[in-house]
């Protein structure tokens, strides 16, 4: 499952009742998301459903630009230990390899990408699972908390030339052109920052040889006895069995893994979802997959990923992603043309 540490926007329940009086609890019922969940900062979310957290939020505020203003309202503590390994480094190279190397603590489903582009250096930001159209928000914010962590790591030294957007304007553009200090460009082909490369060589103002030292101490005992994820393994295996059969079940998952029920069972429970969450992820995944890269029918791809009735794995789909599986495939289409 691509999911999201909720600590890098614990402050999300605190913004909605201070700056928009909307009560988060309530908010909560009326959309399917337990706010309660920001009570513990460790607790991770779904990637997609706080995509779509964000965007009804945005329409929920009318804000467009909810994203950037939220990451406005957060400090940099809140990225947690990829914050930390972004300060501590000895320069801003170096503190970008680093945080982007560890991204996976805060974030799976989101790679960032340091390369160079027409004499400059360019740092951009991709999800790997839909196309920018459907995260505007998650992309205002997760671009705010960058711009916001590398302007404090180097004293406010660093400078983007450039900004760009792979979507649409807001309505308001000039709310971000304040936080950002530039004009930001949009329906572009990334979502990029463009800077000169001479910058990367500026010094952190918090680096620290022996904290950073520290960090990568704590980073790699943690990394060595992590467990494989069970899930993702799991989730290969059904989007495989969904493809050959377009059914799957707990039994015939275990069989294949050589494994009891029971002990499928258990896996599942420490990881914390049931055998059906899962199989929804999946489901869900395997249908964007198909809706990217195949061009068969939306109802074929219904029966692929087990869903017999048409209206039924629609209605599912809009309700999980937040759009229409024909909207989804189009906003994916113009997306890969533009790159």
């Amino acid at each position: 499952m691509q999911k999201v540490r909720l600590g890098v926007m614990n402050k999300l329940p605190e913004y909605l009742r201070q700056y928009w009086q909307i009560e988060p609890a309530e908010f909560g019922r009326e959309i399917g998301f337990d706010f309660s969940l920001f009570n513990q900062e460790d607790t991770y979310c779904s990637l997609v459903d706080v995509v779509r957290l964000l965007e009804l939020c945005a329409e929920k505020t009318g804000d467009d630009s909810f994203g950037v203003n939220l990451a406005a309202f957060h400090d940099v503590e809140a990225l947690g230990l990829v914050g930390l390994l972004g300060r501590h480094a000895n320069n801003l190279h170096q503190g970008i390899v680093q945080s982007v190397s560890h991204l996976s603590f805060n974030v799976t489903g989101l790679t960032y990408r340091l390369s160079e582009q027409l004499g400059y250096s360019v740092l951009s930001a991709t999800f790997t699972s839909f196309p920018a159209t459907m995260a505007r928000q998650l992309t205002f914010f997760t671009m705010g908390q960058t711009f916001a962590l590398l302007r404090l790591a180097t004293g406010n030294q660093w400078q983007p030339q450039r900004l760009c957007f792979a979507f649409a304007a807001p309505a308001s553009p000039q709310l971000l052109s304040k936080f950002f200090g530039l004009v930001p460009e949009f329906d572009d082909s990334i979502n990029g920052f463009f800077f000169e490369p001479a910058q990367l060589l500026l010094p952190l103002v918090h680096r620290s040889e022996s904290v950073f030292k520290i960090l990568q101490h704590y980073v790699k005992t943690t990394t060595e006895h992590q467990l494989p994820d069970v899930t993702e393994q799991l989730k290969s295996v059904i989007r495989t069995r969904l493809r050959l059969m377009q059914s799957c079940r707990l039994e015939d998952i275990a069989a294949e893994l050589h494994q009891s029920s029971r002990t499928l069972q258990s896996q599942l429970k420490k990881s914390g979802l049931s055998f059906s969450e899962l199989l929804n992820e999946a489901r869900f995944e395997l249908a964007c997959q198909l809706l990217e890269t195949s061009n068969q029918a939306v109802g074929l791809i219904a029966d692929y990923v087990g869903y017999a009735d048409l209206a039924v794995f629609s209605r599912a789909f809009t309700k999980k992603m937040g759009i229409t599986p024909s909207k989804y495939r189009q906003q994916k289409d113009v997306v890969q043309a533009m790159i």
